[in-house]
């Protein structure tokens, strides 16, 4: 069982043991995509970016100097509201160790990278389009490839759609997981809540050594319930 699951834009430093590092596995993907932001001018990052301000000197410094930006292990850098349910600092090393065997995370600017992959602060996503083509064609290719040696195991889909849509749904297994509230009756995907919840969903996965499907269905955190009702093969949906 592998679990995929988004990147965030919010980046912030913790000091945890992921064990040992790994680079990541295109270094040439990520240095044609920072080449080309090179070429723009900060006026033309705060448009592509939508920034201004503070954060658009920080993201566009980050890229003119990405050469010598300090390298972090993914999961200790990432800081988003996803990322914000994870227990990481109380995680021992067998559940480090779950994460570094299970878990991928889809970058923008990386590809497919694991929790211990050393990465440097950077802002891209999948739907800024910097290149001749789509962030969608410059990576399906050889992300799917990259994953295709897990191709017998099931894929739990954490990400979020802008990240899970470059999988290859007719190549692998992939089980999403869908979170809704229960508002005066009706079902609503309120993004902010499903971002915890999946962050939520993984730490638990985490912390129970989650490899079976039948186990996932057991989440109970912030009140959420599995729903089989709402629930197929291939999603599955938890309420609350």
């Amino acid at each position: 069982m592998k679990i995929i699951f988004s990147p965030s834009k919010t980046m912030k430093y913790k000091d945890i043991d992921l064990k040992n590092s790994k680079d990541a596995e295109f270094p040439n993907h990520t240095k044609t995509l920072i080449e080309k932001l090179k070429s723009f001018s900060i006026e033309e990052i705060g448009n592509l970016f939508k920034l201004k301000g503070k954060l658009l000197e920080e993201t566009y410094n980050n890229i003119e100097n990405f050469d010598t930006l300090s390298s972090y292990r993914a999961l200790s850098l990432y800081d988003g509201v996803t990322f914000r349910q994870l227990e990481i600092e109380k995680f021992s090393d067998k559940e480090i160790e779950y994460l570094n065997k299970n878990l991928f995370i889809l970058s923008a600017l990386y590809g497919a990278i694991s929790p211990n992959t050393e990465i440097k602060p950077y802002r891209l996503d999948m739907t800024i389009n910097i290149l001749d083509e789509s962030m969608y064609k410059f990576w399906s290719k050889d992300i799917n490839n990259y994953l295709d040696k897990y191709s017998t195991e099931i894929f739990i889909n954490l990400a979020s759609k802008e990240f899970s849509k470059i999988l290859d749904y007719k190549k692998f297994k992939v089980i999403d997981i869908e979170f809704r509230q229960n508002i005066d009756g009706k079902l609503k995907n309120i993004s902010t809540e499903g971002k915890k919840a999946r962050g939520m969903m993984l730490n638990y996965m985490t912390l129970n050594q989650i490899e079976d499907l039948e186990k996932i269905k057991e989440f109970s955190e912030d009140n959420y319930k599995f729903s089989p009702e709402n629930s197929t093969e291939t999603k599955l949906f938890f309420i609350k």
